[in-house]
């Protein structure tokens, strides 16, 4: 099965193993899915923010960056109250495609996966490896560095000294990092929370590597002839930014994911869902949360996945007989359905010219 990706209307062929679905949480959707708020939009629409909590709401969701905004917007909800009902308003204003809206909703919805979780992504440290290896030939060859390159062999080298591993004594003295990989797995496995800063500045350098790499090939690359490509690169950009914030974030906690609205309101949280399952619109946005609080969706993935979903629920093929599928109601299916950023649905009604109309996967990270 070759499953594919759609971004921006270009079909784009990828390879996803599906492993065991159950395990992260996995659901095959029945394709075309029934849209949890398509029959809800008359009661959303009654929360329609006007007058001050509209310009409060405007007002936070141009704060900054998801973090700054999910802060401001727990500032605001501990104040109100009915702190639901803001959700109410932020998921009417999603429901309508207002961008401020759908911003408010990815903020809200803003959760931190566990810090172990985070680092186990990042310990082969590909990108650490292969920037070092270009500094390493450069400096063979006599060429002078550049000074992204010369700033990176400096950060590497005073890390490998200033924050000790535990396999230190067997490290090279002329390439430490070729050593990190195993010191940061014997770091995380070891119940001595004295490794901590030497694990998460060790995985901040390789996201920080990563980022390097992209702006490093972006910078040569033709974006207008390799669009593909170039979207692929900035996706994968925006997706190690997010990773950097939610790696400090991870480190105030250890073990466990977090979502950032319930951390701040802390004992109203339960109080608010309560309030929300007082409505059928208020329970499907409830249901959302408990599905974000376990699957912890990076922020990205969010965004994509559900551009992904309503971009195959725009197929003509499928509006001639529906209506157009609205923003909450993807993101609530990918909430839901989706496990580590992807999602599998089955269906004989797929439109034609997919590489399967029984089953397919797709993928919502890069």
């Amino acid at each position: 099965m070759e499953p594919f990706l759609l971004l921006n209307g270009v079909m784009e062929n990828v390879r996803t193993l599906i492993y065991d679905d159950k395990t992260f949480g996995r659901k095959v959707i029945s394709f075309p899915p029934e849209l949890p708020f398509a029959d809800l939009r008359d009661e959303l629409a009654a929360f329609l923010p006007t007058g001050e909590p509209r310009d409060a709401l405007l007002g936070i969701a141009s704060s900054g960056t998801v973090y700054e905004m999910a802060n401001a917007l727990a500032g605001y909800m501990a104040t109100s109250s009915e702190p639901h009902v803001e959700l109410l308003r932020i998921a009417a204003l999603g429901a309508g495609s207002d961008p401020a809206g759908l911003n408010l909703l990815a903020a809200a919805l803003l959760a931190v996966p566990p810090a172990e979780e985070l680092v186990t992504d990042l310990v082969e440290f590909r990108s650490v490896r292969r920037l070092m290896e270009r500094v390493v030939c450069a400096e063979k060859a006599g060429r002078p560095l550049k000074e992204s390159e010369e700033w990176f062999k400096k950060k590497v080298l005073l890390l490998s000294t200033s924050f000790p591993l535990p396999n230190d004594a067997s490290a090279s003295e002329d390439a430490p990092w070729m050593s990190w990989s195993d010191g940061v797995k014997r770091a995380v496995a070891d119940p001595d929370r004295r490794w901590d800063r030497a694990i998460k500045e060790r995985a901040k350098v390789e996201l920080e590597a990563i980022d390097l790499r992209v702006k490093m090939r972006l910078a040569t690359m033709d974006t207008a002839r390799k669009e593909r490509a170039s979207i692929f690169l900035y996706a994968l950009g925006q997706e190690t930014a997010w990773k950097m914030l939610a790696l400090e974030g991870a480190y105030e906690r250890w073990g466990e994911a977090s979502l950032v609205l319930r951390d701040k309101l802390q004992g109203r949280w339960d109080d608010c869902l309560a309030a929300l399952r007082g409505s059928e619109a208020g329970s499907r946005i409830a249901d959302m949360f408990a599905a974000q609080a376990v699957k912890v969706h990076p922020l990205p993935q969010l965004k994509l996945g559900a551009a992904t979903l309503r971009a195959l629920l725009m197929h003509p093929l499928l509006t001639k007989s529906r209506r157009k599928p609205d923003h909450l109601s993807c993101l609530a299916i990918f909430v839901e359905a989706a496990g580590k950023g992807s999602w599998r649905c089955s269906s004989s009604a797929f439109p034609a010219g997919t590489p399967s109309r029984r089953w397919s996967s797709f993928r919502a990270s890069t």
